[in-house]
C-alpha cells in the first residue's frame, strides 16, 4: 500500500495552494533596481533559455497552474483516478518522447517524458491502492514505451545534462517494472529491451555520479558537466541511479555494473536498434577505455576531463550511501537544492546597479518582494555562479532553478509513492520546511515574473516562459501539489 503520507490532507491541497498564492501580496518600500538597465536576450547554445515575453516593467499575464482534484469521478472511459483528470488527459494527449543524439546538444524531451512519468505514476498508485490500473492508462504507457524502444528514439544515455529528461524516464521504467499490469503488457522481448535501456542509464549514472568517479565530461566527451556543478547538472542522473536500483534491486544492479563488458553490451545495444546510445558511447574511443579500466579521461582538447574508477568492477555508491537508501540520498540532494535564505533583490556581481527583482509591481509602483523573504530554503540557482561572461559569473535564473527542481520533484514523488519517504527528527523537519519555503518562493517568482541573470545575460522569465521553452510545468506542478506538498506535513 502507498505510504500514509500520500492520503492525509490530500483533499486540502487545493485550499493550501490557494492560500499560498494569496500570501503573495506582500512587498516593501524602498529603492528598486532601475528596470531600464536590463534588456532581454536569448541564452547561448547548450544553455538555451529563450527570454520571457513578459517585459520587466509590465505585469505578466496570469498563468494557469493545475488545481488539485482528489479522486474525482471522471468520464466513463477513465473512471476514478488518483491524479487530476485534466492532467491525465493532457498526458494522454502528449506524444511519446523521441530523443536524437547530436554531440554537445541535449535532445531534451521534457514535456513528453514528464507526461509518460505521470501516466506511469497513475498506474502505480492505482495498483498500490488495490485498484486494477485503467486499461486506457496501461495502453497509453505501453504504446509510448514501445515507441521509445523502437530504435533511434531512445534516450542518448550520455549522463550529465541529459538527465533533464532522462531522470524522469528512468523513474518511468521503475514504475513500469513494479506495476504488474504494465510489466505483463510487455512481451518477453520488450521486457529484455527495457532491461537493456535501464542498464544503459545506470552505466551513465555510475560514470557521472558514483563516489569513485570525478569525470569532467559526459560519455561522449562533452565537458559541459561535473558532478559538483549546479543542481540542474545533478538531479537527473542521480534519479537514474536510484530508479535503476529499484528496477533491478541494488545487489543485481551492482552485479551488472561490476561485470559490465563494453563490447558485449554495445553489441546488445546494436541488436536492439538503440542507435542513439551507440552513437553517443562510440563517438570518442576514450569512452570505452575509461568505462572498462577507469583512470584519467583524455579528451579531444588539452583540458582536464577528470578521472575515476570507471564502471567495470566498480560498486556504485553516492555520497557514501547505497542506492537502495533512497530517502538518505534524496535528503542530501534536497539539502543542496534548497540551501539559501530567500532573497528577492540580489546585486549582479561585476555589473554595477543591476539587481534581480520580481517583474510585477504593487499599486505604489514598487517591485513585489517574495513573501518568503528572509526564510531559509531558497533554491540554489537563485544565487549561484557559472563561467564568467560579460565580466560576471553571477547566476540567478528562474529557468535553471526549475531544471533542478523539476527532477527533484520527480524523485521525491517516486520515493513517497514507494513508501520510502522517512523524515525523522529535528534536522529532517528543518529540511521539510526548507523544501516548502524554497518551492513557495520559486512558485511566487514564477507566478509574478522574475528578472534574473545567467551566462552573462539578463534573463526575465515567468511560469509561462518555463512551460513554453522548457516544458513539463503542469506535470511537475501536479506532482508537487498532489504528492510532495501533502507529505511535508508528516
Amino acid at each position: 500500500m502507498i505510504t500514509a503520507a500520500l492520503r492525509p490532507i490530500k483533499t486540502l491541497t487545493c485550499l493550501l495552494s490557494l492560500l499560498l498564492c494569496l500570501v503573495g501580496s506582500s512587498c516593501r518600500q524602498g529603492t528598486r533596481p532601475d528596470s531600464s538597465t536590463a534588456t532581454p536576450s536569448a541564452q547561448a547554445k547548450n544553455d538555451a533559455h529563450p527570454p520571457s515575453a513578459a517585459d520587466k516593467t509590465t505585469t505578466p499575464s496570469s498563468i494557469t497552474t493545475p488545481t488539485a482534484t482528489p479522486e474525482t469521478s471522471l468520464p466513463k472511459q477513465l473512471g476514478t483516478t488518483y491524479l487530476p483528470v485534466h492532467i491525465l488527459e493532457e498526458a494522454l494527449a502528449t506524444p511519446a518522447p523521441a530523443w536524437h543524439y547530436e554531440h554537445t546538444v541535449r535532445s531534451h524531451r521534457i514535456n513528453e517524458s514528464f507526461a509518460l512519468y505521470t501516466l506511469c505514476l497513475e498506474a502505480y498508485l492505482e495498483q498500490e491502492e488495490g485498484i486494477t490500473p485503467n486499461t486506457i492508462i496501461v495502453e497509453g504507457v505501453t504504446e509510448r514505451l514501445r515507441s521509445v524502444m523502437a530504435g533511434g528514439q531512445e534516450p542518448e544515455c550520455q549522463g550529465g545534462l541529459g538527465g533533464w529528461s532522462h531522470g524522469s524516464f528512468a523513474w518511468s521504467l521503475g514504475f513500469i517494472r513494479h506495476t504488474q499490469a504494465l510489466w505483463e503488457a510487455l512481451s518477453p522481448a520488450e521486457q529484455a529491451k527495457a532491461d537493456l535501456l535501464m542498464q544503459a542509464l545506470a552505466v551513465a549514472s555510475c560514470f557521472c555520479m558514483d563516489d569513485d568517479n570525478d569525470y569532467r565530461t559526459m560519455l561522449d566527451g562533452d565537458r559541459n558537466f561535473r558532478k559538483y556543478m549546479n543542481p540542474n547538472h545533478q538531479e537527473g542522473y542521480v534519479a537514474a541511479g536510484l530508479s535503476a536500483a529499484w528496477y533491478f534491486g541494488n545487489d543485481e544492479l551492482n552485479r551488472r555494473l561490476m561485470q559490465f563488458d563494453f563490447d558485449a553490451f554495445l553489441e546488445q545495444l546494436r541488436q536492439a536498434g538503440f542507435t542513439n546510445i551507440v552513437a553517443c558511447w562510440t563517438r570518442i574511443p576514450e569512452t570505452r577505455r575509461v568505462l572498462m579500466e577507469g583512470g584519467a579521461y583524455h579528451g579531444e582538447e588539452d583540458l582536464d576531463y577528470g578521472s575515476g574508477a570507471g564502471v567495470h568492477g566498480n560498486h556504485f555508491t553516492y555520497k557514501g550511501l547505497e542506492l537502495s537508501d533512497a530517502w538518505g540520498i534524496y535528503r542530501k540532494m534536497a539539502a543542496r537544492l534548497f540551501d539559501h535564505t530567500a532573497q528577492t533583490e540580489i546585486p549582479v556581481t561585476g555589473i554595477p546597479e543591476l539587481f534581480t527583482h520580481i517583474l510585477e509591481r504593487d499599486a505604489e509602483g514598487n517591485y513585489l518582494i517574495s513573501p518568503y523573504e528572509g526564510q531559509f530554503g531558497m533554491c540554489h540557482e537563485f544565487k549561484s555562479t557559472n563561467a564568467e561572461k560579460r565580466g560576471s559569473n553571477f547566476r540567478s535564473s528562474l529557468f535553471y532553478v526549475y531544471e533542478g527542481w523539476m527532477n527533484n520533484m520527480a524523485t521525491a514523488t517516486a520515493i513517497i509513492a514507494r513508501g520510502q519517504w522517512d523524515p525523522q527528527g529535528d534536522e529532517d523537519d528543518a529540511l521539510l520546511d526548507a523544501i516548502r519555503v524554497g518551492t513557495g518562493d520559486f512558485h511566487y517568482k514564477a507566478e509574478h515574473g522574475y528578472f534574473g541573470f545567467a551566462n552573462g545575460k539578463e534573463q526575465p522569465a515567468n511560469a509561462t516562459a518555463i512551460a513554453k521553452h522548457t516544458g513539463g510545468w503542469s506535470f511537475s506542478h501536479c506532482w508537487w501539489e498532489e504528492i510532495v506538498e501533502p507529505a511535508l506535513e508528516f
